[in-house]
């Protein structure tokens, strides 16, 4: 891959990643970033090896004894992070009128149709 190429691929990269929440945003760089270079490198020309981790008898020992390191946090959901607030009661379900139905059919409609 050439200069030019390369620059326009990072470019592309950077307009994804701005796409992203902000807590991800480095983090989905980084790894775009990496699989841009790494195509445009030959598999016998890569440095690194890849890592493999081994798990040790101790480690083996407290899973089995029900010891164990916490799962790593999780990605938040897009509602994890668009509402952390507290919950509130909204009240009883109400059922819609006929007219209700039909502006929240034609909203139904208006939204799929823009894609939103």
């Amino acid at each position: 891959m050439n200069y030019e190429n390369l620059k326009q691929g990072i470019k592309a990269i950077a307009d994804i990643a701005n796409g992203v929440p902000e807590m991800f945003r480095a983090r989905c760089f980084e790894l775009l970033l990496q699989h841009l270079l790494d195509s445009t490198v030959s598999k016998g020309a890569r440095e690194t090896p890849p890592v493999v981790e081994r798990t040790t008898k101790e480690e083996i020992a407290d899973i089995q004894k029900g010891k164990h390191a916490p799962d790593p946090p999780s990605i938040p959901t897009p509602s994890q992070v668009l509402f952390q607030g507290q919950m509130e009661a909204q009240g009883e379900a109400q059922k819609l009128s006929i007219e209700g139905q039909k502006e929240l059919g034609r909203l139904v409609k208006e939204l799929a149709a823009t894609g939103s």
